[in-house]
This record gives structure tokens, sequence and C-alpha cells, in this order.
């Protein structure tokens, strides 16, 4: 096995670190998302169980309803446009990590490329190593034949 070092292998840690802290970033948004949903629900299903009179009414029960549905439409607004910024919060984080995996991605394939280089490199060697070897001993073996031969006449 290789023993050299990728030179950028600091610089993928640090990649990889970032990754991390967006993938984790993306987590937070989806629970942001998740938690605006639900308090958007709670909200709706709250309002949706107020009671409201039917028929002829005094006017002052009429302004207390009338009052009570429009802080009941203003208050689901508010939770649907957290519910629309928690979204885009969501949206970005995942552009973000979506970058910083790439990046990782990126190095990681340089990395595998070098460290495939290098095998090949060590394997040529090796190849070159054994061949050398091969060479030595058959020309050993031929100049003990020839000497041998010369010998006996």
């Amino acid at each position: 096995m290789t023993t050299r070092r990728f030179r950028l292998a600091t610089v993928l840690r640090v990649r990889r670190a970032q990754e991390d802290e967006a993938r984790a970033e993306l987590l937070r948004a989806n629970l942001r998302l998740r938690a605006a949903r639900d308090e958007q629900e709670r909200t709706a299903l709250r309002y949706r169980t107020l009671p409201t009179s039917a028929g002829v009414v005094p006017r002052a029960v009429l302004v207390r309803e009338l009052a009570a549905a429009t802080l009941a439409a203003s208050t689901l607004a508010a939770a649907g446009q957290r519910v629309v910024r928690a979204a885009e919060e969501v949206a970005g984080a995942h552009a973000a990590w979506s970058r910083a995996a790439q990046r990782v991605e990126a190095l990681e394939r340089l990395a595998r490329r070098r460290l495939d280089e290098a095998l090949a490199d060590e394997a040529r060697a090796e190849a070159s190593a054994i061949d050398d070897l091969v060479t030595a001993r058959w020309t050993s073996t031929a100049l003990s034949a020839t000497s041998s031969e010369v010998r006996a006449s």
C-alpha cells in the first residue's frame, strides 16, 4: 500500500466539517419548518372551534365576534408567513448543504484519483523490479551454462 499523503487532506477535512455543519443547519431548518406548520395547524384548529352566534345578536356580541374573527384571520396569516419563511430557510439550507457536498465530492474524487495513480506507480515499480529479477536470474543461468560448456570442451 502506498504511504503517500494526499496534499489536500487538510482542506478535505475542513470541507467535510463544513458539509456536516450545513447538514446540521438543514436539519434545524427542517425542524423549524415542522414547528411552524404544527403551530399553524394548532392556530387554525383553535380558531375553527371558536363559538359563533347564529341568528339575530346584540351589536356588542356582533362586534366581539367580528374582532375575534379579525384576530383569528391575522393570526392565521402570520402563522402562514412563518411557514413560508421557514420553507425558504429550508430551501436555502438545502442549497448550502448541496454546495458543500459537491465541494467534498470533488476533493474525494481528486483524492481517489491520486491514490489510484500512486497504486499504479507502485504496481509499475513492482513489475519492473520483478522483470529485473527475472532478467538477472536468466542472465546468471545463461552465463553459468555457457561457462559449463566452455569448461567441458
